[in-house]
C-alpha cells in the first residue's frame, strides 16, 4: 500500500488475529469519504439519488449534504484509512467507552495499523485526518438508516463530537490524557447504529492492498452494494459518470475518466478474489458504465473476529440446535439455509425475529407479503426492528395475566352472584317479601320518611307477587 512515509514490513498481533472489521453500513454507501489522498477542496458537496424506503420499499429520492471545515477540506484517503484500519478495528476489539468515546488509542499504534513508519510526520498526518473527521458536519435526508428501527431518519452533525490528543484539544475541559495518545468521542447516532448492529464487514487486508485511493473507494462501495444476505450477488452495474460524482474525482474529460478506472479495475482484480470481471460498456456517446461481476460462493463469516463489548455474542448451542433449524424450515426456508441461519446468529436473535415474523403475518394477514420465507431470512440476517404494532413475549405475558385476572374477578362475582340468587329461592314468600321491603325502606330512607300505611302496602304488593310465583310452580 502506498503511503506518504514508506509501508510497514509487518502486520500488528490485531491484524493477524483477523482481517474482517465492522464498519458503520451507512457510510459505506454514502458520499462521505472522497477518492482522493487529501481533499482539499472547501466547497459544500450537494448530492442525491434514487433509493428506495428500506421499511416500505417505496423510491425515495435520497440528499447527502457534505459541509467541509475551512483549512481542512473534506474526508479523503487519509480519513478513510483512519477509519477502516484504526478506528473500526479498535471498536471490534473494545466497544465504546463512556459517553462513546473511542480510546486512548497511541499514535505508534495506529502508525503501525495503518502501514505508516512512525515519525513526527506521521503523527502529523494523523492528527490531520482525525481533525478533519471531527470537523466535518453532514446532513441527510431520507438518506441514513437508524440501526434501531430500521426507518429513515434526517440528522444534521458530524460523526464524531470531539478529539483530544496531548498538547491540544477540541474541549473546553479536556479529559486527562497521556503524552502519545488520542480519543475520539462519538456522535450519539453513530454509537446507536454500531449498538444496534447496523454494520457491514469489511475485510482489511484486501483494503490494506490496495495501492489507489480510486480502488480503496470503490472497493468499500461495491463491497456494500454486492453483499446482500450473507453472500454476494452476481453482478452489479454502476454509471461511470455517477461514480465520479461520488468520489468527487476531478477528471472531466470521457477518455482520461476511462483510464482512471481501468487503472482502479486492475488493482481491484489483482487484490480482491470475490472480483471475478470487470467490463466497461459504452451506454451513449460519451456515457459508459462498469459491471462488476462477483463470485457467490463466498459468504462473509466475522466467527473468528474478536468481539466488541457492544455486540452480543454468538449462541454456543445455535450449531446443535435442530429445533430452532426445524421452526424455520416450517416456515418456508430450506434446511440448508437454516441451518446456517442457526450455525451464523445468536439463537435469542434468531427466536426473537421469528416471534416477530409470526406477528406480522397475523397483523396484516398471511397474503399481504409477498414471499414470506424471503422476508424473515432478510430480518434475522440484518436483524430488523419490530414494526409498529408487534408486542414482545413480555408485554404478551403482562396482557396475558391483566386479561386472565380480569377474567377470574368476573367469574367469582358470577358465581357470588349465582350462590346469593340460590339463597334466595330457597326463602318462603314471608321472607323474601321482607327481604325486598328492607331494600326497599333503605333506599327511600333518603328521600324522607315512610308512613306505617305505605309500608304495609308494600309489603302485601311484595307478598302477593311471591305467592302467586309459588302458585304458579305448582300448577
Amino acid at each position: 500500500m502506498t503511503t506518504m512515509q514508506g509501508t510497514a514490513d509487518k502486520t500488528t498481533p490485531e491484524e493477524q488475529e483477523s482481517t474482517l472489521v465492522r464498519v458503520e453500513a451507512n457510510l459505506e454507501e454514502l458520499p462521505v469519504f472522497s477518492a482522493a489522498k487529501r481533499a482539499r477542496r472547501e466547497d459544500v458537496v450537494l448530492w442525491s439519488r434514487e433509493g428506495r424506503d428500506p421499511t416500505t420499499h417505496r423510491p425515495i429520492r435520497q440528499r447527502v449534504t457534505i459541509r467541509p471545515a475551512v483549512g481542512l477540506g473534506l474526508p479523503g484517503e487519509r480519513e478513510r484509512d483512519l477509519y477502516y484500519l484504526v478506528l473500526a478495528p479498535w471498536l471490534e476489539r473494545h466497544g465504546f467507552g463512556d459517553d462513546g468515546r473511542i480510546g486512548p488509542i497511541r499514535y505508534q499504534d495506529a502508525c503501525e495499523m495503518l502501514g505508516w513508519k512512525r515519525s513526527g510526520r506521521s503523527y502529523e498526518l494523523v492528527r490531520e485526518a482525525l481533525k478533519t473527521l471531527v470537523s466535518v458536519q453532514l446532513e441527510f435526508e431520507n438518506a441514513i438508516v437508524d440501526g434501531q428501527t430500521r426507518k429513515l431518519i434526517e440528522r444534521g452533525g458530524g460523526l464524531f463530537t470531539e478529539y483530544a490528543m496531548y498538547g491540544e484539544s477540541s474541549l473546553d475541559t479536556p479529559a486527562r490524557i497521556s503524552r502519545g495518545v488520542f480519543s475520539l468521542k462519538s456522535a450519539p447516532w453513530f454509537q446507536a447504529n454500531w449498538e444496534a448492529n447496523y454494520l457491514k464487514p469489511i475485510d482489511t487486508a484486501v483494503y490494506r492492498a490496495l495501492r489507489t485511493p480510486l480502488a480503496k473507494a470503490l472497493y468499500s462501495y461495491l463491497d456494500k452494494r454486492a453483499w446482500r444476505r450473507g453472500s454476494y450477488t452476481e453482478q452489479v452495474s454502476e454509471d461511470l459518470i455517477e461514480l465520479r460524482e461520488r468520489f468527487r474525482l476531478g477528471v472531466k474529460k470521457t477518455k482520461h475518466l476511462l483510464e482512471e478506472f481501468r487503472r482502479a479495475h486492475d488493482d481491484l482484480r489483482q487484490s480482491w478474489p470475490l472480483l471475478q470481471e470487470v467490463r466497461l460498456e459504452k451506454v451513449t456517446p460519451g456515457r459508459y458504465r462498469a459491471v462488476y461481476v462477483f463470485s457467490t460462493q463466498v459468504s462473509l463469516s466475522l466467527d473468528a473476529a474478536p468481539e466488541a463489548s457492544s455486540k452480543p455474542a454468538a449462541d454456543p448451542m445455535g450449531e446443535s440446535d435442530p429445533q430452532l433449524v426445524e421452526q424455520l424450515r416450517q416456515r418456508g426456508l430450506n434446511p440448508a439455509r437454516s441451518a446456517d441461519l442457526v450455525r451464523a446468529y445468536p439463537a435469542e436473535r434468531i427466536r426473537r425475529q421469528l416471534d416477530i415474523h409470526d406477528q406480522e403475518l397475523k397483523h396484516v394477514g398471511v397474503g399481504q407479503i409477498t414471499n414470506p420465507p424471503g422476508r424473515l431470512y432478510k430480518r434475522i440476517v440484518e436483524d430488523w426492528a419490530p414494526f409498529d404494532a408487534y408486542k414482545s413475549p413480555d408485554v404478551l405475558k403482562r396482557v396475558h395475566k391483566t386479561r386472565a385476572a380480569a377474567a377470574a374477578k368476573e367469574r367469582a362475582e358470577n358465581e357470588a352472584l349465582e350462590a346469593e340468587r340460590a339463597r334466595f329461592d330457597a326463602l318462603t314468600p314471608e321472607e323474601k317479601a321482607n327481604v325486598r321491603l328492607a331494600r326497599y325502606m333503605a333506599f327511600q330512607s333518603v328521600m324522607g320518611p315512610v308512613s306505617a300505611e305505605q309500608r304495609e302496602q308494600k309489603y302485601r304488593e311484595y307478598l302477593d307477587e311471591y305467592l302467586l310465583q309459588e302458585e304458579s310452580k305448582i300448577s
